[in-house]
């Protein structure tokens, strides 16, 4: 598959479609099928990744390459399965190895620094501020924060996500709002402190 599939115009999918059926016409190639999954989830992806990724340079090649494989991966959706937690797992996944090279670069950086670069586009004071209190958060907490809190996922689509079972899920969210809610006092002392409630 070249790049320029995904980067094609509006997708010519019917929109009564569902993200199941496209995925099944995507497991028979079709690229008008993975024009609208992109145009549906993109964004969300993208927001995923923000969210997961120690460095925010990545999203939009991570985010490319989730749908890279969600074209080559497309055969193995099984009927019943549901299509935004088998997405998110993918992202995930990548995230996951992606921080963990970057793990790699971090340290080789502490003893062979390199000066600074630009900044990137300035968030919003608060979605900075959020983002840092993410970051004191063990990847295990962070993911299932972001999913179920940020992207609304239900237990079960988290656990479809993560691989790991519901319960788990449920368990590492509350004590990834509490480890939040710590990191987050702990950075801004007394601001916030009712809505972490």
């Amino acid at each position: 598959m070249e790049i320029a599939l995904l980067t094609k115009g509006p997708p010519q999918v019917a929109p009564d479609r569902t993200d199941e059926d496209l995925v099944r016409d995507l497991a028979t190639g079709s690229t008008a099928a993975l024009d609208a999954l992109m145009a549906r989830h993109g964004r969300a992806v993208a927001t995923l990744l923000d969210r997961t990724l120690h460095d925010r340079s990545w999203i939009d090649d991570i985010s490319q390459e989730t749908f890279v494989r969600v074209f080559r991966r497309a055969s193995t959706f099984r009927p019943g399965m549901t299509f935004k937690p088998w997405l998110y797992a993918i992202a995930l996944n990548l995230s996951r190895d992606q921080n963990r090279r970057w793990g790699f670069w971090k340290r080789f950086l502490r003893t062979h620094p390199i000066r600074e670069v630009a900044p990137a586009a300035p968030d919003t004071e608060r979605v900075r501020l959020v983002r840092e209190a993410l970051s004191d958060l063990p990847e295990d907490f962070r993911e299932v924060l972001v999913l179920c809190e940020i992207e609304g996922l239900s237990y079960a689509e988290a656990s479809e996500a993560t691989g790991s079972p519901a319960k788990t899920v449920s368990s590492r969210l509350a004590r990834a709002r509490d480890r939040f809610r710590e990191a987050w006092l702990r950075r801004h002392p007394g601001e916030g402190a009712d809505e972490l409630r």
